[in-house]
């Protein structure tokens, strides 16, 4: 069900409203942030209601894990795949695909990375500083692609929209304790990367202007 559904999930609204209000962008973060979760509300009734009409027992709602029999190289080489569904999804030019794929991975090997030496929430944490530090940096040389654009691919991968509607079906299915540790780890993961996403952004010094100095 999850893959048919990904294209709807709110994961990177959720992420970005979150990242606005730790920023101190109030308004802006709460719109988008009502927006998300109304979304993500709407594919949960839809799953409802799917199992309403097709007379699914609500049990079938429930999150199992399957047997991993997929090489961890044919993983790897999916992503860049998922790039060029992304490219197509949003009508990002051809010319980016380098730096979209090259920002992807860049996020994916950081959170690997950090994964195993400290733990899920840090690894995130470390990953989303990264990817907006990255995107910073990229951005700011002449013919390269705006911030947002570089940052998106790298950005869906971190994102936990999917982890919420998880959550949600778990608990419309009765299995309460499993349901509530996903929505525990989907507001965890969510805070997680949007001050990973600040602390980035800090980083990176400010940009100067040489032709136009500040105060000329």
């Amino acid at each position: 069900m999850l893959p048919a559904l990904f294209f709807f999930v709110p994961g990177d609204l959720l992420s970005a409203a979150a990242a606005e209000l730790v920023g101190g962008f109030l308004t802006t973060g709460a719109v988008r942030l009502v927006y998300a979760l109304v979304l993500l509300l709407q594919l949960y009734v839809g799953v409802l209601l799917g199992v309403a009409v097709t007379g699914t027992p609500t049990t079938a709602l429930f999150d199992t894990a399957a047997d991993p029999d997929l090489s961890r190289w044919v993983i790897v080489g999916s992503w860049a795949v998922f790039t060029v569904g992304l490219i197509l999804a949003f009508g990002v030019p051809w010319r980016v695909a380098g730096w979209l794929t090259g920002l992807v991975y860049l996020a994916l090997g950081v959170q690997a990375a950090g994964t195993a030496l400290v733990g899920e929430v840090a690894g995130t944490f470390v990953a989303a500083a990264a990817l907006a530090a990255a995107a910073d940096l990229l951005s700011r040389w002449a013919g390269r692609p705006p911030r947002l654009v570089l940052f998106l691919g790298g950005f869906f991968t971190l994102t936990a929209g999917s982890l919420g509607l998880r959550a949600l079906t778990s608990l419309a299915g009765g299995h309460v304790l499993h349901g509530f540790h996903d929505l525990m780890d989907f507001v965890t993961v969510v805070t997680t990367i949007a001050v990973g996403l600040i602390a980035g952004a800090a980083l990176v010094p400010a940009r100067v202007d040489r032709e136009f100095p500040r105060g000329a």
